[in-house]
């Protein structure tokens, strides 16, 4: 079976880019019901089928739950238009505490797509567990994140830190600069040359494959809490 992302459904996303108000989201919501969100729905599928393929575990039986909202959260925003004009879906372990693992993530735009994982701001509890396990396997970590694949694709590794090395942690710890972290997490952007292409979701599976090792030493560390 072949699949691309619809055509009409990013031209749906660049007019809401243009015209981000809820006057004109409520006069073309049966057009955002047939384009968009039915698009969205089948490509949050076929990613979960690729995503079934490289780590079962964090597949669903319900896609389309694993959907970002239309509806943006404006409560602590500056920006205060009232809708995304992206699509983005995450796949967390389902057998974890939601926000408590490791999982990927993949989005797109009319501009482009991209794909990442990691963990974001797990419990305190988790991310203590998750530096001791950086703490006694820096040199693993270290070892997949240069990989020369992984390095090409995912060249930053991001997350908000501390200034300060945490305690009990002592301030000249060699893994010192990632033991800062309260979250840790990475991603990579592509332009809009695939969006529409059949190949877009064997790009997707090759990206999570390359992303496996990361996630699964991140998840190893997150489940020790």
């Amino acid at each position: 079976m072949t699949y691309s992302f619809p055509q009409p459904a990013i031209d749906f996303l660049i007019d809401l880019e243009e015209n981000n108000t809820k006057e004109w989201f409520q006069a073309n919501k049966k057009r955002y019901e047939r384009t968009l969100k039915a698009a969205a729905r089948e490509f949050v599928s076929e990613v979960n089928e690729a995503m079934e393929a490289v780590s079962p575990a964090h597949a669903t039986d319900a896609p389309h739950k694993r959907l970002s909202r239309i509806n943006r959260d404006i409560r602590f925003s500056k920006d205060k238009t009232p809708y995304n004009t992206h699509v983005w879906a995450g796949f967390h372990a389902s057998d974890a505490p939601r926000g408590s693992a490791a999982g990927y993530f993949v989005g797109l735009s009319p501009t482009g797509w991209g794909v990442g994982g990691g963990c974001w701001k797990p419990p305190a509890e988790a991310m203590d567990s998750l530096r001791s396990y950086i703490a006694a396997r820096q040199s693993e970590f270290e070892a997949i994140i240069s990989d020369p694949e992984f390095a090409a694709v995912f060249p930053e590794i991001s997350g908000e830190k501390y200034k300060r090395v945490p305690k009990p942690w002592p301030a000249d710890h060699p893994a010192g600069e990632w033991l800062k972290h309260k979250g840790i997490h990475t991603r990579c952007d592509a332009g809009g040359d695939l969006l529409t292409s059949e190949d877009l979701l064997a790009e997707i599976e090759r990206r999570f494959r390359i992303l496996k090792p990361f996630v699964d030493f991140l998840s190893a560390g997150l489940g020790d809490a």
